[in-house]
């Protein structure tokens, strides 16, 4: 084999690579349904064998379940009854990969709104305002157990980031241009949000299936050097306070 003739096919080889690499980066629709495609047929040729002594119990929502209680969404009150069980049964952290993102609508002062106003529901409106809501039910629930919620990330700018109810110290260099970062995200109503113990995080596809945890975001990172940065100015006041300058 000529010189030349290796020389060419190196070539071809480092454009080949350069173009994998390139759709890689760009990542489009195509190149993505591809790849989720590959890892479903990998889940479904060979699942996961389930180990009966974990921990990790998954609650269902399945026909029988649906014939039971009814069409889904549920109203809040049942899935806070739910929470109740759970909590008493002993469950040491209860996550739901649901977001609650919208108001109850079987909620009575949701459902005033549909109904028509005819005097008798205008007549029903100060007595409806007096109950609580079921948004406001189910918090309250969840406020007394160990419950995470989720929320799903976007790259939809306007909408809110997550609460950050923890943090993490971080050493050396600074990470954020090797982390992941999102403009937005789905969240759940603010005060079950509130009430949570903590959340978790998903990045749904484009047939809305979350396949991905991501376990660090910008915005945590941004965050927690923020809480690192008035920490040290805490430290250094304090240490000013304690040895101040003298004159000489």
């Amino acid at each position: 084999m000529g010189p030349m003739k290796r020389l060419r096919q190196s070539f071809v080889s480092l454009v080949i690579l350069a173009l994998l690499l390139g759709l890689r980066i760009i990542d489009p629709g195509a190149t993505q349904q591809a790849r989720w495609l590959v890892f479903d047929t990998y889940q479904r040729l060979k699942p996961r064998v389930y180990d009966p002594r974990l921990p990790v119990k998954i609650i269902d929502i399945d026909d029988e379940s649906l014939a039971r209680f009814g069409q889904w969404p549920w109203p809040r009150p049942v899935i806070a009854r739910l929470v109740e069980r759970l909590t008493q049964a002993g469950a040491a952290v209860i996550a739901f990969d649901i977001v609650f993102a919208e108001r109850d609508r079987s909620s009575p002062d949701q459902a005033l709104k549909v109904w028509p106003q005819t005097l008798e529901v205008i007549a029903l409106r100060e007595s409806v305002a007096a109950l609580p809501s079921h948004d406001s039910l189910f918090a309250q629930t969840i406020a007394q157990a160990p419950v995470v919620t989720g929320f799903v990330l976007t790259h939809t700018e306007g909408t809110r980031l997550p609460a950050s109810k923890s943090s993490f110290a971080i050493a050396g260099d600074d990470p954020k241009p090797f982390v992941l970062a999102f403009e937005g995200a789905v969240l759940n109503l603010p005060e079950i949000e509130a009430a949570a113990l903590n959340e978790t995080d998903g990045v749904a596809g484009s047939d809305f299936l979350a396949r991905v945890v991501v376990g660090f975001l910008r915005w945590m990172v941004e965050a927690a050097q923020d809480d690192q940065r008035r920490s040290n100015q805490w430290l250094e006041a304090v240490h000013r306070r304690r040895c101040p300058l003298r004159a000489t």
